[in-house]
């Protein structure tokens, strides 16, 4: 298949590290390897809204709610209200919802952000309530960094991807986080985790997109393909992977499947709309499409 879409330069020559597509399937932001981050408005996709309050580099974003997260260099998870995406120009406004003291390169969150799990260099998940405005606690220790998060949509499940190439599996509750037997199956470092259905899917640098059963920690499935670039999203019953090639290839869990040419190499990141009508993608050399 081929993907009729529009691409855009919209962070000059800048690697897009994460992009997203808000609930109500109007925004996609788009970070990389700059400060700011860029809103796009659809249907058209054009430029909206800059956010500006981080220092550095952004490696990581999340929507929850009427919320967006983000979290990168300065060592901070931030908060923009939804509100303000749809006002085109700079918005300085993002407080500090948490702060972890280094690298922050995942997220993920409930809905409605009573759940918010970021990690990164520090080796640790900080557990958040972007309702209340504050931490709420700090899950254990990790023997490497923590690359990639994903969390179920009742706040009850929580997956880890780490950067010695192991998923962790956590039951939340609201005074104790439980863990299961490590997942081990990727042999370079996990990318990214998303929940697809009833199962687990991750990706990783060894260029490998894995299906686990959540059941019995064993990986039941794989997808594979040379280029394979680590980026990986899934929503309902889509799946979406990136390559280097410029394809995205597709899988629904009836068995669909498509491979979409984007023309745009290097692809990085990966997200799906709420109503799985549409996929957004970031790439090498600061390029966006949906």
């Amino acid at each position: 298949s081929t993907l009729g879409h529009s691409s855009a330069l919209v962070l000059g020559g800048a690697y897009i590290n994460s992009v997203g597509v808000s609930p109500n399937g109007r925004f996609a932001a788009i970070a990389g390897d700059v400060p700011d981050i860029r809103i796009l408005e659809g249907p058209q996709w054009t430029a909206s809204a800059t956010l500006k309050g981080h220092g550095s580099a952004v490696y990581a974003l999340a929507f929850a709610g009427d919320t967006l997260l983000s979290g990168g260099d300065e060592d901070v998870v931030r908060e923009w209200s939804l509100d303000r995406l749809g006002a085109p120009g700079p918005i300085s406004d993002g407080r500090v919802l948490c702060e972890h003291g280094k690298d922050v390169y995942a997220l993920a969150a409930t809905s409605d952000g009573s759940i918010v799990a970021s990690g990164g260099e520090g080796n640790i998940v900080h557990l958040s309530d972007a309702r209340l405005q504050h931490d709420v606690r700090v899950l254990a220790h990790y023997p490497d960094d923590v690359t990639s998060l994903a969390i179920t949509k009742n706040g009850g499940t929580l997956a880890i991807g780490l950067e010695d190439g192991t998923v962790d599996i956590r039951t939340i509750e609201r005074s104790r986080a439980s863990s299961s037997s490590p997942f081990l199956g990727h042999t370079g470092g996990v990318e990214n985790v998303a929940y697809w259905g009833g199962q687990l899917v991750s990706s990783g640098d060894d260029g490998r997109v894995l299906v686990w059963d959540l059941m019995t920690g064993n990986y039941v499935g794989e997808f594979s393909r040379p280029g394979i670039s680590g980026a990986l999203a899934a929503r309902g019953g889509t799946m979406a992977a990136g390559a280097n090639d410029g394809s995205i290839l597709v899988r629904g869990l009836d068995g669909s499947h498509s491979e979409l040419a984007t023309g745009v190499p290097g692809i990085l990141s990966v997200a799906i709309s709420p109503d799985e009508a549409l996929v957004a993608f970031g790439a090498k050399g600061g390029l966006m499409g949906v």
